[in-house]
């Protein structure tokens, strides 16, 4: 088979693996005539410099001298005031007192005392005809009160309204009883604050009447009280 006769394709093929295999040969060639030159080494570096200075050193000026201290001024104590002596004149001493001369005392001549009068004769007391009556005797007064208290109690009444409320309080009556018991007068000596427990209290020396009467052993015709009412409801 002739050239002619094969198709173009099959001859590019053969002629460019030639090509290549021409260029790789010749890039071959080059570097083998190339002479090698010896690699060269990393050279260390270099010491650090060192600079030495020659020159003498300069002297330092000489410290300047210490201060002189101060010269200390002495001081001088004030001297003390100079005594003056001054010359006290001497008086002459005075002159003394001449003698007082006592004055004579007379002796009193003794007068003769008066002779007393005549008494004159005393007019005679009288005794009186019946001793002055010095009040009741204590314990009657209190036995008698103790009566009248508890013939109060047994008349006493509670008001309703009062107990309910739950009032309590102690009133105080003044009253003035005759011989045979029967009250002369009355009046609410002092309040316990509640209407209804006053009024109560000055109620029930009227209806409670006839009071004890006053004993003979006390010889009075009248006696003025004042009895305590109390209301409680304990």
């Amino acid at each position: 088979m002739t050239a002619a006769a094969l198709p173009a394709g099959a001859l590019r093929w053969p002629l460019a693996f030639t090509l290549a295999l021409g260029a790789h040969l010749a890039v071959a060639g080059f570097i083998a005539l190339k002479p090698h030159s010896p690699a060269v080494a990393d050279a260390p570096p270099p010491p650090p410099a060192i600079l030495l200075d020659l020159t003498p050193p300069v002297p330092l000026p000489p410290p300047p001298p210490p201060p002189l201290p101060r010269p200390v001024t002495p001081v001088s104590a004030p001297k003390p005031p100079p005594v003056i002596d001054r010359a006290v004149a001497k008086l002459p001493p005075p002159p003394k007192d001449p003698p007082q001369v006592q004055p004579m005392m007379e002796a009193p001549v003794p007068t003769p005392a008066p002779s007393a009068p005549p008494s004159a004769p005393q007019p005679a007391v009288d005794a009186p005809p019946h001793p002055l009556p010095s009040g009741p005797p204590p314990d009657a007064m209190a036995a008698f009160q103790g009566r009248l208290m508890a013939h109060l109690g047994k008349h006493k009444r509670y008001p309703m309204a009062s107990r309910q409320r739950r009032q309590q309080g102690t009133a105080w009556v003044r009253l003035t009883l005759d011989r045979q018991g029967r009250v002369v007068s009355h009046h609410l000596e002092r309040g316990c604050g509640v209407e209804a427990l006053d009024r109560e209290a000055t109620e029930l020396v009227i209806r409670a009447q006839p009071l004890p009467a006053i004993p003979a052993e006390m010889g009075l015709e009248q006696m003025e009280l004042v009895l305590p009412v109390e209301f409680s409801l304990r």
